[in-house]
């Protein structure tokens, strides 16, 4: 769907520190973290959090099923079992490389 510049939502500073500490610890985050990896290792599809979301375990959490915003991912290795599509994705420096499916 193409939406013109003019409509587009400006950077939001409160925004973006809002959503990126929900993804912390100590905001209750990591159980969705830990979710959200254990999927995207094992092959997510484009729905992934469909389900964890419409029964209620992420409704409180997430804006929708498709909201990851605010998650950090730097400097971690994955590999996606269908397409060996390399992702490079860490929560924290120094965090093991870690390949998904085979």
């Amino acid at each position: 769907m193409f939406i013109p510049i003019h409509q587009l939502n400006l950077y939001n500073s409160k925004e973006k520190i809002e959503y990126s500490d929900r993804w912390e610890p100590i905001n209750g985050g990591e159980e969705a973290y830990k979710l959200v990896l254990e999927k995207i290792r094992n092959g997510a599809g484009e729905d992934f959090l469909q389900r964890q979301y419409e029964y209620g375990k992420l409704s409180g959490f997430l804006d929708d099923m498709y909201d990851l915003k605010g998650i950090a991912f730097v400097k971690r290795k994955m590999y996606h079992p269908t397409n060996r599509i390399v992702y490079h994705l860490a929560k924290k420096e120094g965090e093991e490389v870690i390949s998904l499916g085979s």
